[in-house]
């Protein structure tokens, strides 16, 4: 009887679990002396163990203790790059973000129809035609992606894509409009 996918995980659960009865103290001692935060030594801890069961310690292994050395080593560089890269993610986006959109009283909170077409002129001029085209009618028609992809002829995906990188420009120059 061939064995399932199920099978394979309950074996490799349980091969991650001799692991870590008999070199526990160990992976925990370079986790600890890589990362100071015990916080984050706990999560690197427990996502090595998941680690182990998606990619149990290979048979042909002779020395487990610098196999797994290097395995956590290696998962601890890459929970660093995954964090700081959060951090810089989170940070742009603070910083994207830290301006009103409405910094004018009540009285003028409302657009006219005349200001809606220099807005959409002045951004017209800054993005292609696709781009341009696809964020009004996304964002100033308010059509779904599906109904802006039938409108235009295109993939949803490109659609996506377009009102994307539109969104973007726009963010930018506005950012550099503010600065200014």
């Amino acid at each position: 009887m061939p064995s399932t996918e199920a099978d394979n995980h309950g074996d490799n659960v349980e091969s991650a679990a001799k692991v870590f009865d008999e070199y526990g103290g160990f992976i925990r001692a370079v986790i600890s002396s890589n990362v100071k935060d015990e916080v984050r030594a706990d999560d690197i801890f427990q996502d090595f163990f998941l680690d182990l069961v998606r990619k149990p310690v290979p048979k042909y292994v002779k020395n487990v203790k610098s196999y797994l050395y290097r395995a956590i080593t290696n998962d601890v560089a890459d929970f660093v790059r995954r964090r700081q890269r959060y951090e810089q993610l989170i940070g742009r986006y603070g910083g994207n973000n830290n301006y009103s959109i409405n910094t004018m009283g009540v009285e003028d909170a409302l657009i006219t129809e005349e200001e809606i077409d220099n807005i959409l002129s002045v951004i017209e001029g800054r993005l292609k035609s696709c781009e341009y085209r696809a964020v009004v009618l996304r964002h100033g028609k308010g059509m779904s992606v599906e109904e802006v992809a039938d409108t235009m002829h295109i993939k949803r995906r490109s659609v996506s894509r377009y009102v994307s990188v539109g969104m973007k420009k726009i963010r930018r120059f506005l950012t550099a409009e503010r600065s200014d």
